[in-house]
């Protein structure tokens, strides 16, 4: 694994368990992944919805468990959380 400079090893061994610890207790479903790639892309669940040909509904479901799975409260921390943990590039 390559370190980068402004962490030391015991920052980047803590960051790399917290995001196994994710993937291993509660892993995104593929449409949850989806979901979230276009959230992190600034799309509304009307647009996801449309993109995805599902309800707006069904957006907000998945929506609400991926907020549940990253244990973050809005789109900002999933988003931001989602490109920290390496699950959406």
């Amino acid at each position: 694994m390559a370190l980068k400079n402004s962490k030391t090893n015991t920052e980047t061994t803590n960051t790399e368990i917290k995001k196994y610890y994710y993937f291993m207790k509660k892993p995104l479903s593929e449409r949850e992944k989806e979901v979230l790639e276009l959230i992190v892309e600034g799309k509304s669940n009307k647009e996801i919805g449309s993109i995805l040909k599902i309800s707006k509904n069904t957006v907000k479901a998945h929506t609400e468990k991926i907020y549940e799975k990253l244990a973050v409260e809005d789109r900002v921390q999933a988003a931001v959380k989602a490109v920290t943990l390496g699950i959406i590039d």
